[in-house]
Formats: C-alpha cells, sequence, structure tokens
C-alpha cells in the first residue's frame, strides 16, 4: 500500500514527500481494508441469517467477529472472550446455529474440536493440529494437494462438489 502512494506522488510529481505521513496514511488505508472485508462479511451473515428465517442480533455479530479473527477457537475462548457481553448458553446456542447454517466450521483434533468461519467467510485451506498441546496450523500453498484430490475424485469418476481434510502430527516445540 505504501508503494502505491509513494507511486502517486511520483506520478503527480510531487517531490516533497513526507515518509512518516504516508506510513499514517498506508496504516489507515490498510485499516480501512479491514473494516470494509469485515462489513463484506458481515453484510453475507446476516444475509444468511435472513434467509434461513433467523434475525442478525447484537450477540451473533459478537460471536462472529470473534470467530473473524482467523484462527481456530476452542469454545472455551469464546466464551472467555465474550464474557460479559454474551452468556455462556447464548454463545453455545449461536455456535450450534451457525454449524447448522455452514457459517462455521469445526476443526477437529482427536477427539476435540475448535471453531473457525467456513470457507464461505475465507479463503479454502486445511489444518495441520498437534496431538500433544493442541496448536492448529494452516496449511499455505496447498495447490498440489488441491490438485490430487481432485485427480483421486476424477479417477473415481466422481465430480468433486468439496472436501475436508485434517491433518495431526506432533508439532516442532512438542518433539523436543
Amino acid at each position: 500500500m505504501l508503494n502505491l502512494i509513494v507511486s502517486w506522488f511520483v506520478v503527480n510529481d510531487i517531490s516533497s514527500v513526507d515518509y512518516w505521513w504516508l506510513e499514517k496514511i498506508a496504516t489507515l488505508s490498510q485499516k480501512m481494508l479491514i473494516y470494509a472485508t469485515y462489513m463484506d462479511k458481515l453484510s453475507k451473515l446476516e444475509a444468511i441469517l435472513k434467509n434461513s428465517g433467523h434475525s442478525s442480533t447484537n450477540q451473533r455479530k459478537l460471536v462472529f467477529s470473534v470467530l473473524d479473527g482467523g484462527e481456530a477457537l476452542a469454545m472455551k475462548d469464546i466464551v472467555d472472550t465474550l464474557k460479559g457481553k454474551v452468556d455462556r448458553a447464548s454463545v453455545y446456542r449461536n455456535i450450534d446455529l451457525f454449524i447448522k447454517l455452514d457459517i462455521v466450521n469445526q476443526v477437529h483434533i482427536g477427539w476435540k474440536y475448535k471453531f473457525e468461519l467456513s470457507d464461505y467467510f475465507s479463503d479454502h485451506h486445511h489444518h495441520i493440529a498437534c496431538t500433544k498441546c493442541q496448536k492448529i496450523d494452516t496449511l499455505k500453498n496447498h495447490e498440489a494437494l488441491e490438485e490430487n484430490i481432485s485427480q483421486a475424485a476424477k479417477n473415481l469418476d466422481y465430480r468433486l462438489t468439496g472436501h475436508s481434510m485434517e491433518l495431526v502430527g506432533i508439532c516442532k516445540s512438542c518433539q523436543g
């Protein structure tokens, strides 16, 4: 973003550039982009709730906003984050509703699980989870894996409509 702003100054032949201000403008621009992205996700949430006959309450928006942090969270973490704002039973009810409406996915780690927003609200991805400390990492750059999954379905004469895969292992911290 900063490069784009500096380029604008160069193109418009403005030679006295105060880089401190440019960094502030870039930071503000990034925050505005994050806010716009969140508002887009919130609009999608409201549409899903409305189309399924549910209202978009402040409690549901709060639960959603906690899950919008990008990482999978345990129910305890969600409840603790919303303590004093949304009661425990409401958090559980809203998570159950979000699962039924495919707003939230469960990320399984053995017999335990965590929650994250579905692919409708973020890029499709897979996880690898540590069986000792329950840490979850997101697999990045997994195009080859996706291609292998598609090819496997094709080899069996399936038209793939979706998939879910969770990898487990022992993280570097727990190995040593």
